[in-house]
């Protein structure tokens, strides 16, 4: 409805206060039937309970092919939904925003064909700062592969405890996305990401205070989005009849909010609402919606278009999951009117198309004189590499004909207005060096108006082909150059090393991979990978064998020298013996041991070595008859053998045991006689 301040219509205040004593409890929704008209497009019809009323639904699969959405491009006139979509060839049609008649301007923004609505046809122009309504509204856009949208003044003043997504959540702002090819405004906020608004009392003061009229049952137009952004959805509610009673503020959001809405809008109701479909018309009862007084025009409107009968491409417009249609390698490439990335917007019948240019294909259309485009074209850009590249277009000096063709160039979110001559000659011409960044959101425009100069007749435009060329060393050129790394372009400098490789090179260091560069000498730490040979400032000097000092790589069989023999060899040689290596040399003899060995002599230990001194009984052994006479070579006497311990009680007389014999021998050996 154009205005929807109570107060200026107390017939419409008589009404609303009666509707508005009807009571308020949940809404349940019971569905009438359910088609499927095209693909991507469901259409429902509910009957709700609490309040009785008629309810149609729309979901739009934004993903499914063929699907795109517009809304109306600006003009001082005023449409019906189904009469602006015929014009159109959309499927679909509902109202849109809340407008004025004069002057005529929608309370929000608004962008239709991908062109902007002048500020002044706005409520966000500076012009209506005093208006109730003014930058009150938020909205959905409509983009290439994307849907975003921008919650209402009321929500981004008070956000409470929630963190905000959307654009510019913390800024009531005029500004919107620079892809824009469908924009509706809307208010109230119904469900912000996913939390429906709701009042202790439909009717309260306090219950949607952005807009009073919320707080009585009404028909009711709504926009929803589910949370994937992957779903449109689009609710009807007739109203004012005995048949359908409306919806309060607090019922739309609740059902539109059960219907899948994770983000949804109000949008201009009563006599506005309506709902249009190809074929059958108008589905919900826009006669009683507007009191009895027939089909209602409005302002702007949203479309759907589907099928192949919508002349629109079969890929899908705003669906963020799809693929880019065609992605340019570091080193450039061309995009032609003829493929994925082009779009022409505007009327089709004042495009045509011509064999000729890149590809043997390119449109034109006459340039005018005029505030905005009425024909239009892009080419969609996504980059593998970030970098600056000279942009240029092609044209054929038949179809190219205006001096003063605009272009827009919008790179790493900077949007860069040219102006440059078509009408130079056939071939490629430049547009200029811009930095462009890695992937999309990006694109080359080209406008058939010009808003200040007198366009001569005969004057166009042509779109072909455009193309970026590397202003400078490029990512897949073959050649690490320039900022280039291994980090930002291995293709041309190489995979960047890891530690662990087995090699060291790059950034590597002792310091930071000593498993590939080896340790780091001068360090003081005798690291495992060092040794005196490569790092004697952490390990030493190596040793030098014959400087007195086993160290090092030294040992007994490289430097005897130093290290001493080798024990246990098997032989007892150079500074071993029986107390260095008994292995060797055997084993040191220890007097007492009963053992006469090693270095034991009878002098040093008369107790192993001379049996005399053991006490041990010697009973075989027998004095000899000449005892105690010389030897026969003259030396002195023998001792006896009981002179020398030995008992001879056992013996014969004049008998000598074997034993006793031997030990005189080794005694008269032992002990030579004086000289």
């Amino acid at each position: 409805m154009p205005s929807k301040l109570v107060s200026a219509c107390p017939a419409l205040l008589l009404a609303i206060s009666l509707v508005a004593a009807l009571p308020a409890g949940a809404v349940t929704l019971t569905k009438v039937s359910e088609t499927t008209p095209w693909p991507g497009v469901t259409l429902r019809k509910y009957r709700t309970a609490s309040p009785s009323a008629n309810a149609w639904a729309v979901f739009v699969d934004l993903c499914a092919a063929g699907i795109h959405v517009d809304a109306t491009k600006y003009s001082s006139g005023f449409t019906p939904a189904g009469t602006w979509a015929q014009g159109q060839g959309a499927q679909l049609a509902t109202n849109g925003d809340f407008f004025k008649a004069s002057p005529t301007r929608v309370y929000g923004q608004s962008v239709g064909d991908g062109v902007p609505w002048p500020s002044t046809a706005t409520g966000f122009d500076p012009a209506y700062a005093t208006e109730w309504y003014y930058k009150d509204a938020g909205w959905f856009s409509f983009g290439y592969d994307g849907v975003e949208f921008s919650h209402t003044r009321q929500v981004k003043a008070n956000p409470g405890t929630r963190t905000l997504g959307g654009w510019k959540p913390g800024t009531v702002t005029a500004t919107f996305p620079p892809d824009a090819l469908a924009l509706v405004s809307g208010f109230p906020e119904l469900v912000t990401e996913g939390v429906r608004a709701t009042c202790t009392s439909p009717t309260a003061t306090t219950c949607f205070p952005d807009r009073s009229d919320m707080r009585a049952r009404h028909p009711r137009t709504a926009m929803g989005l589910t949370a994937d952004r992957r779903t449109m959805i689009l609710l009807v509610v007739d109203g004012r009849t005995t048949t359908s009673a409306g919806m309060y503020g607090t019922e739309l959001a609740e059902t539109i909010h059960k219907l899948g809405a994770w983000q949804a809008f109000n949008l201009d109701g009563g006599g506005s609402s309506q709902l249009w479909k190809q074929g059958t018309g108008y589905l919900n009862d826009y006669n009683g919606n507007n009191n009895g007084t027939g089909l209602r025009s409005v302002l702007n409107h949203w479309g759907v278009f589907a099928g192949t009968s919508s002349g629109k491409p079969a890929r899908p417009g705003h669906c963020s999951s799809s693929a880019a249609c065609q992605v340019l390698p570091a080193t450039g490439g061309t995009l032609d009117n003829t493929g994925a990335c082009f779009r022409s917007f505007g009327p089709a019948a004042t495009w045509r198309s011509a064999a000729a240019g890149q590809g043997g294909n390119l449109v034109w259309t006459n340039a005018f004189t005029g505030p905005r485009a009425d024909n239009w074209a892009w080419w969609r850009l996504e980059l593998a590499a970030a970098g600056d590249y000279r942009v240029e277009f092609s044209v054929d000096a038949a179809y190219a004909k205006f001096a003063s063709t605009r272009y827009e160039i919008f790179a790493n979110g900077v949007s860069h207005p040219v102006t440059v001559n078509q009408s130079t000659g056939t071939g490629w011409h430049t547009l200029g060096t811009f930095h462009f960044a890695a992937g999309g959101d990006q694109f080359v425009r080209l406008f058939d108006n010009h808003p200040t100069i007198t366009v001569p007749a005969g004057s166009r435009i042509t779109a072909d082909a455009v193309r970026l060329v590397p202003a400078g060393p490029a990512c897949g050129d073959g050649t690490c150059n320039g900022t280039e790394t291994c980090t930002t372009c291995a293709g041309d400098c190489g995979p960047c090393p890891t530690c662990g490789d087995g090699t060291c090179n790059g950034a590597e260091t002792c310091e930071t991979c000593a498993g590939d560069c080896g340790a780091c000498c001068g360090n003081g730490v005798c690291d495992e990978t060092e040794a005196c040979g490569t790092c004697a400032a952490d390990c030493g000097a190596c040793p030098t064998c014959g400087d007195g000092a086993c160290t090092g790589s030294e040992a007994c069989d490289t430097c005897a020298a130093d290290c001493g023999a080798c024990c246990g060899d098997g032989v007892c040689d150079g500074a071993e013996d029986c107390a260095s290596c008994g292995a060797d040399c055997g084993s040191c003899g220890t007097c007492g041991d009963g053992t006469c060995g090693g270095t034991e002599t009878v002098e040093s230990c008369a107790s192993d070595c001379d049996p005399s001194d053991s006490g041990a009984p010697c009973t075989d052994c027998q004095a000899p008859s000449d005892a105690g006479t010389a030897d026969a070579d003259g030396g002195a006497p023998d001792v006896s053998a009981r002179a020398r311990g030995c008992s001879s009680s056992s013996s014969a007389p004049g008998s000598f045991s074997l034993l006793c014999v031997l030990l005189g021998a080794q005694r008269r050996r032992r002990a030579p006689r004086p000289r």
